[in-house]
């Protein structure tokens, strides 16, 4: 049987990767310092909206792919875009 709930969209991204996210999203304050404040607040936040009832469903962060995109619509890279870059990523 198909899940009807509403589907919820987060991020998804390595250790090596964050690496690499983490110096574009330089001028976004509330941005984990760490990976492991990054896994901890997506675990909290998939708990959440899992409790609220959504499907949430991960989607990769290439950072490459999500610079390109910021640049290719000459956008700053930050929350905002990442959502709208997972959201585009997923078909959404």
């Amino acid at each position: 049987m198909a899940d009807e709930r509403e589907i919820y969209l987060m991020p998804r991204i390595g250790e090596s990767a964050f690496a690499e996210l983490q110096p574009m999203m330089k001028d976004e304050e509330e941005f984990p310092r760490t990976f492991g404040e990054w896994a901890a607040l997506w675990d909290d936040r998939r708990k959440e909206e899992d409790g609220n009832g959504y499907n949430v469903r991960f989607v990769d962060v290439l950072p490459d792919a999500f610079a390109k995109f910021c640049s290719s619509r000459k956008i700053p890279c930050n929350w905002t875009t990442l959502g709208q870059f997972i959201t585009a990523k997923a078909g959404r």
